[in-house]
C-alpha cells in the first residue's frame, strides 16, 4: 500500500474474505447472503453529501476518517466484481503472484 492511500484495499479484501472464510466453516450462516446488504450499504453511504472517495488522496489526512462503509463494504464488493469479472481461478492466480512478490 502507498501508505494510507490505498486502506480500501486492505480493509475490502479482509471484508471479503471474512465471508468466504465463514461460508467454507460454517454455511449454515449465510455469511454470502450478507453480500448484498454490504453493496447496498455502500451505495447508501456513497450516495450521501459527506461521502469520501474511496481512495485516500490526503496523505496526511487520519486514515480513520476513512472507515466505514466506503472502505470496508464498497472495498469489499469490488473485490467480488473483480473476482467475477476475471473468474475465481483468474483471481486466485492474481493474488497468488502479488503475495509471492512482497
Amino acid at each position: 500500500m502507498n501508505w494510507w492511500r490505498q486502506i480500501w484495499l486492505n480493509e475490502g479484501f479482509a471484508t471479503y474474505v471474512a465471508n468466504l472464510g465463514v461460508n467454507a466453516v460454517a454455511p449454515e450462516f449465510e455469511p454470502l447472503d450478507d453480500r448484498i446488504g454490504q453493496l447496498q450499504g455502500s451505495m447508501v453511504a456513497d450516495a450521501s453529501p459527506d461521502s469520501q472517495p474511496l481512495q485516500n488522496n490526503v496523505p496526511d489526512d487520519n486514515p480513520d476518517s476513512h472507515n466505514g462503509a466506503i472502505t470496508y463494504d464498497k472495498g469489499a464488493s469490488i473485490n467480488r466484481m473483480t473476482e467475477k469479472f476475471l473468474t475465481e481461478q483468474t483471481f486466485q492466480k492474481g493474488l497468488r503472484l502479488y503475495l509471492q512478490d512482497m
